[in-house]
């Protein structure tokens, strides 16, 4: 029972990634990006690698579950 509420919440968790995910790349693609402060980019560059880790697990839970479902 718990998967299943987990496989169900998954989608809405993942969106929310991927919003997060696309706000930050348009930041790092924005011209002047690498101009600004090194501490802001550092902050924004590792948020954006730890959320593209936290996605692709989110994908990796998401293909288990289903595939138990």
């Amino acid at each position: 029972y718990r998967e299943k509420r987990e496989l169900e919440a998954l989608p809405e968790k993942i969106e929310q990634l991927e919003n997060r995910q696309q706000q930050l790349e348009g930041l790092v693609s924005a011209a002047g990006f690498y101009q600004s402060d090194k501490e802001d980019i550092k902050a924004t560059l590792q948020e954006l690698e730890t959320l593209n880790a936290d996605l692709a697990a989110a994908y990796e839970r998401w293909e288990l579950l289903d595939s138990l479902a």
